[in-house]
Order: C-alpha cells, then structure tokens, then sequence
C-alpha cells in the first residue's frame, strides 16, 4: 500500500491494485471546530446537578418536629374539667382524675382497668384505666357519636346507586363520583353492600360505625335483593322476548297481505291489515272486483254477499 500526499489535502491510496482518493480536512482547522451540542448538554446537566435539593449551602432547621405538627391524638381528646385551664389541667382521660362518674367518659361509657389485676406485678400499673365506650360512641372520651351500620346499608341497599351510603359515611367525593357514574355501572353499588354489609367500616372520622346489625340479616337481606334482582332481569328479557316475536308476526302477515289462499270453508283476502288492533279487521272487497272474484273454495262467496264478518 502506498499513500502519497497531495496539495489539495486528498491522500491516495493502493489497495489490491486499485487507486482510491479521499479527503482530510486541514489539521489546523480541528481544535477551532468543537461541536457545540456536547458543551451545551454538558451546561445543562450542571445547572440541573447545582439546583437539585441537598445542593443548598444552608441546611433547613426547624425547632419542632414535623411529625409534632400535626394534630396530637391524646392532646385532641384529652379531658379538662369544667371551668379548668386546658393547658394545665389537661389530663389523658377522665378515668384518671377524681371527677364525678356523670363526666367520667362524657356519660356514654364506664371505667374499665386496661390491664386484668391478676396479671400485673406493680400496683401502679394497676391503676391505670380508659373509657369504655358504648356501642354508638368512640373516641377516648366517648364523645363522637358513631355511624350506623344499619343505617349505611340500608341506603346502599336503596339508593347506593346514587352514592347516599357515601354521603352518609361523610365521603362527599366518593359520593359524588358514584352518582355521576350510577353506582360504578352497577358493580360499585353491588360492592358496597357487601362491604358495609358485611363489617363495619370507617366513616370520614376514622371511626368505625356502630355494629348495630347482625350478620344473618345482612346475609338474608342480600339474597333476597340478589333475586329481586335476578327476577327483574328475567322478566325484562322475556318480555322484550315476546315484543321481538310479535314483531315477527307482524312482519310475516305484512309479507303476505297480497296473498289470497285457497280457503275451504269461505276464504277471504288477507288484505292490508293496517289496524294492527284488531287482527280479524279484513278489507271488504266490492262485488265484481278482482279480488272478490278470485275466491274459491267450498262455501266462498264475495265478502260483500258474506254480511259483517
């Protein structure tokens, strides 16, 4: 192989005896043509890179916690006695002070130990108590009144296709979105009622609802509206059934309006049956038409010499 350089900057070489020219570019000319679209991704991957979050020089302090600002549970239903400083007689519940059994647990539920005697070692322990709630009250102190269940199902079961069990539960959203889809296309509303049915679940204020229903009930009451349900369908099927056969019928006889059959006891002309009420309403012929003269038949004879038919 032989290269020979030329004025104009073209190389030549020999390959298997043949001659090939190209060009190389002037090697002064290289370092003034850097490509730009690596320098400017380069810039961009170091701005991003500098204001990413971490980057800052100073660090963010707070001097409270975050997870100290939100609501504090204890803090929210603790138990101040009439008349007191919240701030400094606050207490974690009213099973923990002297106060009269009528404000103990806001008179919806009595003071129960948390721990059975037989079982704790130190007597202070011992002593510790919270409210026990009754059924349609929660909270520590036993002021939130609860959802019913009974309630939540009966309208899921009634008019859960417009989202009134939601509403009730306090999910206005969930709620409104079920209206405007009528129940989910009837999936979500067929869900909810096994859902609230079945256990109880939580309203909008993290409470659950009052367990006031018995599970035989939900489960008798759910096949009964499973085949009320089935039963409608069936009757709307057969019924669009028997509309489609008629329309068939009707049909078949339009087909043959202009057909004349041979009778054997006094045919008639089928016609233009067009009051579809009353199927034996037929065309009277005049006498010495063609259609009256067409009739054949024992016992034919034109409609006219036939009386009212």
């Amino acid at each position: 192989q032989a290269v020979k350089a030329l004025p104009d900057s073209a190389e030549y070489f020999w390959l298997r005896g043949h001659s090939y020219r190209y060009h190389i570019p002037a090697m002064a000319a290289w370092p003034d043509q850097v490509p730009a679209r690596p320098t400017f991704i380069g810039l961009v991957l170091g701005v991003a890179a500098i204001s990413l979050q971490g980057c800052q020089l100073e660090i963010p302090r707070h001097s409270i916690g975050n997870w100290q600002k939100h609501p504090n549970y204890l803090t929210t239903y603790e138990f101040t006695p009439p008349g007191a400083d919240p701030a400094v007689a606050g207490r974690l519940n009213s099973c923990q002070t002297d106060a009269p059994s009528a404000l103990q647990c806001s008179g919806h539920g009595q003071c129960a130990p948390w721990f059975e005697s037989s079982t704790v070692v130190n007597s202070t322990v011992s002593k510790m108590k919270f409210c026990q709630c009754e059924r349609a009250w929660a909270d520590p102190e036993c002021r939130t009144q609860r959802k019913s269940q009974l309630t939540a199902f009966f309208l899921s079961m009634f008019f859960g296709m417009f989202g009134a069990d939601q509403f009730y539960l306090g999910y206005n959203v969930l709620g409104g979105l079920k209206l405007a889809t009528l129940g989910g296309g009837g999936l979500w509303y067929i869900f909810d009622i096994v859902r609230i049915g079945s256990t109880p679940v939580f309203s909008a204020e993290k409470f659950r609802v009052a367990q006031d229903m018995h599970h035989w009930a939900f489960v008798l009451l759910t096949l009964c509206l499973m085949g009320f349900i089935g039963f409608a369908i069936s009757i709307r099927s057969i019924s669009s059934q028997r509309v489609h056969k008629a329309r068939e019928v009707i049909l078949l006889r339009s087909d043959g309006a202009q057909t004349f059959g041979p009778g054997q006891y006094g045919s008639r002309p089928v016609g233009n049956m067009g009051n579809m009420g009353n199927s034996m309403a037929y065309p009277v012929s005049a006498p010495g038409t063609a259609a009256g003269a067409q009739f054949h038949g024992y016992g034919s004879m034109p409609m006219a010499q036939q009386g009212v038919a």
